[in-house]
């Protein structure tokens, strides 16, 4: 098995860019659709191209391949054969461990069915109780009984090995009691390492296994088309909802205006009956004004019962009266003037002559270029 990085032409430490810049490099340099003269070379670099991106570009799995590089590489555990505890699952961290997705011998289905069978079987033995294995299936397994339940076994598991093979001590050979209890703590410290790294192991194998399975693809995409159906039927349902309503408001506000339309005309002809029977109420109160009393009478008849009245008689004569006194003050103020000079009260003649007063001989007041 060759190296991501080298697959790639990458130093370990490489960016998250300078992966992605190395990949479309790779991929459209081998891309088997441009290299017909050496297709199956190409399709097999290719492929290796794209399990390498596959891991380097994930955080979590490229931290794990990381970690066990050596150990993947070389297709071994990395712990001595004859500490061997469990299935060495390393070499199955490689795309190239299956032929193809196919339902064959070689293929993906049975290669990974095969290798957790293998751990199954390999640790029933430490279980407490029976346990049914989860089928990996093939690849037109049910996702729901199936698929899923197979990957939900296999990510909660756990070993039950005791890992004594990994003991440094043995406690037999303590000489004493505290030697013994130091030997046996730090035996259980590597017993809980080895536990931790292959349940570690299991499980990452399972979320290996688990990226790459095509029906889990599959499904993914099928929930998401179902998801997008369901929001356009949402969106449907919502927007007919909503231009029902602005129909329902429309019908509303063309009732109320209908209504007010209605009331107006309503309104018009019951103005029209009033006129008719009652006439215009403002020419009624011009009509029955009585000057002498300063009095506004709405009906007719009120109006014949006030000048017949008392107080209208007197009112009248009043009235009269003083038209009589003003009319004879402004002829006698006409009488003491004659072409609008005053005359003298006694004589009645013109006291001014030329516009200049007379004194009592007729004579002029006022001397040539003189003063008064």
């Amino acid at each position: 098995m060759k190296c991501h990085y080298e697959v790639l032409g990458l130093e370990r430490d490489a960016s998250d860019s300078d992966i992605k810049k190395a990949y479309r490099k790779a991929a459209l340099e081998w891309h088997p659709d441009k290299n017909m003269h050496r297709k199956e070379l190409a399709t097999e670099t290719f492929q290796l191209i794209q399990a390498a991106h596959a891991v380097l570009s994930d955080p979590q799995e490229r931290a794990w391949y990381d970690d066990h590089r050596e150990a993947i590489l070389s297709g071994k555990s990395g712990v001595d054969s004859e500490a061997q505890i469990g299935v060495n699952l390393m070499p199955f961290f490689s795309t190239t461990i299956f032929n193809g997705f196919g339902d064959d011998e070689n293929g993906y289905f049975a290669t990974y069915d095969k290798i957790f069978l293998d751990v199954f079987e390999d640790a029933s033995s430490q279980f407490e109780h029976d346990v049914d294995y989860m089928t990996f299936g093939d690849s037109k397994s049910d996702y729901e009984t199936v698929v899923e339940r197979f990957y939900q076994f296999w990510f909660s598991y756990t070993t039950t090995y005791s890992f004594a093979a990994v003991d440094k001590w043995d406690t037999r050979e303590a000489p004493d009691r505290r030697v013994r209890r130091l030997m046996e703590k730090e035996n259980k410290k590597l017993r809980d390492a080895a536990r931790r790294e292959y349940t570690q192991t299991v499980r990452q194998l399972a979320s290996y296994v688990h990226k790459r399975d095509p029906r889990v693809k599959e499904y993914k995409e099928r929930k998401q088309r179902e998801r997008e159906a369901a929001d356009r039927e949402r969106e449907a349902r919502l927007a007919e909802e909503k231009q029902q309503r602005k129909e329902r408001f429309q019908q509303m506000v063309e009732a109320e205006e209908n209504a007010m339309e209605d009331m107006s005309e309503e309104l018009r002809a019951l103005e029209m009956q009033m006129d008719e029977e009652y006439g215009d109420e403002e020419e009624e109160q011009t009509e029955f004004y009585c000057e002498a009393c300063k009095k506004l009478f709405k009906k007719e008849k009120q109006w014949k019962n006030h000048e017949r009245s008392k107080k209208h008689l007197a009112a009248v004569a009043k009235l009269r009266t003083e038209l009589e006194a003003e009319l004879l003050n402004s002829e006698t103020l006409e009488s003491d003037f004659e072409d609008g000079i005053p005359l003298n009260s006694e004589t009645g003649e013109n006291d001014f002559e030329d516009g200049i007063p007379l004194n009592s001989t007729g004579e002029d007041n006022v001397e040539d270029g003189g003063e008064e």
